[in-house]
């Protein structure tokens, strides 16, 4: 049961993050009103054409727009945890970042969208050219990308996840719980690498209106959130082991960090300058969804694995101080690695979500990187972990059934 709950703390701190959001949203607009123009109705799209804001205009805005979605939430979430006297649970945290997401939702329809954009509508909304279209007087339109599509929701849903498990980071190093300590962790790595993708995008294009960026963002999100659920719900002590940079930094941390992050960065960058500059060959649109849906996969397959293997650690390690047995359950069944099978599938389908052939080069690398690693890793399992050579006779296939 959720006990730490306020809603004078929601109202309250929702209503500065609103008003601080609104005076950046409508700032920005009133400097450059092309810096929203992805935002505005479609005919007013269509009418204005292919054009964008200068990127630093938009990164300026980005930054300041996510530093108050972020930050106020967070700081709003340490009141919560003073007035509970130090205690604040991670479902707790969750409910309250949710419904401050939701908030702030609703006031975007309410406030900036009804009653600003379309109703009062002052003169420096406006476009030149697209005086007079019927975008402007659209209520249904700013209804329907606000709530009656499901990304809104995911959103928020993603938000309160996000918030919450940052929020079991606590200041000043104020003791928290193992568990609470893996989710912080775990959440704040997954930050850490979703900002550095998103530099990588929209920098290496020059543009933050680019839409295939932003599903690469969201499925790599996605995929991340819903492994940290499965954790969480499953094995919340392996959060804090995933996220650790403790160790020794060998072969098999640097092949681990060119799987997890800087891997998946380069092909980020390279699908940029790819948008930016329009290098041949293009990648039809059928194609792209074709992207999505195998990303898809192969991060479904990945959490599938996690869910089914407690001792998925993020390095190569035996523990057999905890117990540390083979796992021949779930995917595990079919191929010895499957988690990074379904990291192979999302690497590939990446180049493809970001309409770049060229970004197959640095994702052949990563998966080069994930196979010299699944064949160290299934060496030094099969040399120190008990059962696994007869696990190895029984499911022949390290990652390809088979190939190899």
């Amino acid at each position: 049961m959720i006990r730490q709950f306020s809603l004078k703390r929601i109202l309250i701190d929702g209503t500065l993050m609103n008003v601080l959001i609104s005076i950046v949203v409508y700032g920005f607009i009133y400097l450059n009103p092309l810096i929203w123009v992805s935002d505005y109705p479609p005919d007013i799209q269509a009418a204005v054409g292919p054009v964008s804001a200068p990127i630093g205009q938009q990164l300026a805005m980005g930054v300041l727009f996510l530093l108050i979605l972020a930050g106020v939430p967070l700081w709003s979430s340490a009141r919560l945890r003073r007035e509970n006297r130090g205690e604040l649970s991670f479902p707790s945290a969750f409910v309250h970042n949710a419904l401050l997401a939701l908030f702030f939702a609703s006031w975007d329809l309410l406030i900036l969208d009804w009653l600003i954009f379309v109703t009062i509508q002052p003169a420096f909304i406006v476009i030149p050219g697209t005086e007079g279209l019927a975008g402007y007087q659209d209520y249904w339109f700013h209804l329907q990308v606000s709530f009656l599509g499901w990304t809104q929701w995911i959103a928020i849903l993603a938000a309160g996840l996000i918030l919450g498990g940052l929020a079991m980071i606590r200041p000043g190093g104020q003791p928290m719980s193992e568990k609470n300590r893996g989710t912080a962790g775990y959440f704040a790595q997954l930050v850490f690498f979703l900002g550095v993708w998103a530099a990588c995008l929209f920098v290496s294009a020059g543009r933050l209106d680019w839409g295939a960026g932003w599903v690469f963002l969201a499925l790599s999100a996605a995929g991340q959130i819903v492994t940290a659920v499965i954790l969480r719900i499953r094995y919340p002590g392996l959060m804090g082991e995933r996220a650790s940079l403790e160790g020794k930094w060998d072969l098999d941390r640097i092949l681990a960090g060119v799987l997890a992050l800087w891997g998946p960065a380069a092909i980020c960058i390279v699908g940029g300058l790819d948008q930016r500059h329009g290098w041949p060959p293009e990648i039809p649109l059928a194609w792209q969804l074709a992207g999505v849906a195998i990303a898809a996969a192969g991060a479904a397959l990945t959490a599938w694995a996690m869910a089914a293997n407690r001792f998925f650690y993020g390095v190569m390690r035996i523990a057999k101080e905890r117990g540390h047995a083979v796992c021949d359950s779930g995917p595990y069944r079919f191929v010895r690695h499957p988690g990074y099978l379904g990291a192979i599938g999302f690497d590939l389908a990446a180049a493809l979500v970001l309409q770049s052939v060229w970004a197959l080069i640095p994702a052949a690398v990563t998966v080069l990187a994930i196979v010299i690693r699944t064949a160290r890793e299934d060496k030094a399992l099969q040399a120190g972990l008990d059962g696994y050579r007869e696990y190895a006779q029984r499911v022949r296939s390290r990652l390809l059934p088979l190939v190899w």
